[in-house]
């Protein structure tokens, strides 16, 4: 027999009964180091150290016994490296030729949302150990996030990432050595828990961050914190943005940003926005127009394109407001696939440019000229009040 047993968070106080018994019937028992160092000294002394799937299915296909116990931490279904072992097992049965039987745990989730007196069925779930996580992302969603943390991304490092969005202020829950004797879990803001060096053991809870009502582009002119700064009006803002089409899961440039309408926009829709700005005016009110729409997933890189351009990630989609002469060099930077991309002129030249550009890095084209009309009051009548006309370069590839 091989029972595979989920181990909780690590305190025999909190395994199940079923986990109990498997362990004083096993006769050998292979598992992470930690978890073979917090088991009772009765229980059987024949322990390995491993937790590699590949390994451990090595060793029983080695080793000699009657009634194996594979420990992992936490609850199988939850994060956890038993599907892929149990997928491994299955695929050498025949040469393994014992029963198998699933064991769960209690895992850090449902532990910490009871001691936080948090509804598991109403917190969003992420995974922080040893992968990419964007915590800034997962907040804006509306929800409590849960992470669980590892490897570099500490919490302590989460929560700066936190803070380096402007989200310093927003309640955090850190919850260390679960189930142990010095548990400890604490909530704070999460700059206090930026500054804080914790246990390798541990979870985030987050509250959500503060959010403008998402619905369709076209935020009005008036609303954005203009200063001196040239702004993409909202008719041609809105086709545009409609243009380039931008999803949840997008990464995002505003090229020439100004106040940041377009990247204010984008961040309504998409996972991420970096407006490039070289102007120091203009990067102050795109800060301002960032925390005036609570847009936390929008990065503001001080500098000029395309040389600001050439460490930041692959975008889905970019907007050219400005490119100072310098379209080509910008349109090298990016994906060779799956990029669309939105240029903005009011003059011959920049449409010529722009058009020939996009046209010759293998985009292909739409061209639309905007001409808008609006109205004015003037005393007692409505006049026509018309814009000048504005292309929109469109391509795709």
């Amino acid at each position: 027999m091989i029972y595979v047993i989920g181990m909780g968070m690590g305190a025999k106080g909190l395994r199940t009964l079923a986990a109990q018994e498997a362990l004083e019937q096993a006769d050998l028992i292979i598992g992470a180091k930690r978890l073979l160092e917090d088991l009772e000294d009765e229980l059987c002394p024949r322990r390995i150290a491993e937790y590699r799937s590949d390994a451990i299915v090595e060793l029983l296909q080695k080793e000699k016994f009657e009634k194996a116990a594979i420990l992992l931490s936490g609850d199988l279904s939850f994060y956890s490296g038993a599907r892929k072992l149990r997928e491994d097992i299955l695929e050498t049965r025949i040469q393994i030729k014992h029963p198998m039987e699933i064991i769960p745990g209690i895992s850090s989730l449902s532990y910490m949302c009871m001691l936080l007196n948090l509804p598991m069925q109403d917190v969003a779930i992420y995974s922080a150990h040893g992968q990419d996580c964007d915590v800034v992302s997962a907040v804006m969603q509306g929800k409590v996030s849960f992470f669980l943390t590892g490897g570099e991304n500490t919490t302590s490092k989460l929560c700066q990432d936190l803070c380096d969005a402007g989200l310093g202020d927003l309640i955090v829950a850190v919850g260390e050595d679960l189930s142990y004797d010095d548990m400890m879990v604490r909530t704070m803001r999460a700059r206090e828990a930026a500054g804080r060096e914790g246990a390798d053991l541990a979870v985030l809870v987050v509250w959500p961050a503060p959010s403008a009502k998402r619905g369709l582009p076209g935020i009005p002119d008036e609303a954005f914190i203009r200063g001196e700064v040239p702004m993409t009006k909202r008719m041609v803002r809105l086709s545009a943005v409609c243009l380039l089409n931008p999803t949840p899961e997008d990464v995002c440039w505003d090229v020439g940003a100004g106040t940041g309408s377009v990247s204010i926009e984008l961040a309504q829709q998409s996972k991420r926005v970096y407006a490039i700005e070289r102007k120091k005016e203009a990067v102050e009110l795109i800060a301002q127009n960032r925390s005036k729409f609570h847009a936390y997933n929008l990065h503001i890189v001080e500098g000029e394109a395309p040389q600001a351009l050439e460490e930041l990630e692959a975008p889905q989609v970019v907007f050219i407001g400005g490119s100072s002469g310098c379209i080509e060099d910008i349109l090298a930077l990016l994906p060779q696939q799956q990029v669309r991309v939105c240029v903005t002129a009011v003059t011959l030249e920049t449409l010529e440019g722009a058009r020939s550009a996009l046209e010759q890095a293998g985009f292909a084209l739409q061209v639309t000229q905007l001409s808008v009309t609006e109205t004015r009051n003037v005393g007692n009548y409505h006049m026509l009040d018309g814009q000048n006309p504005v292309f929109i370069i469109y391509g795709e590839r």
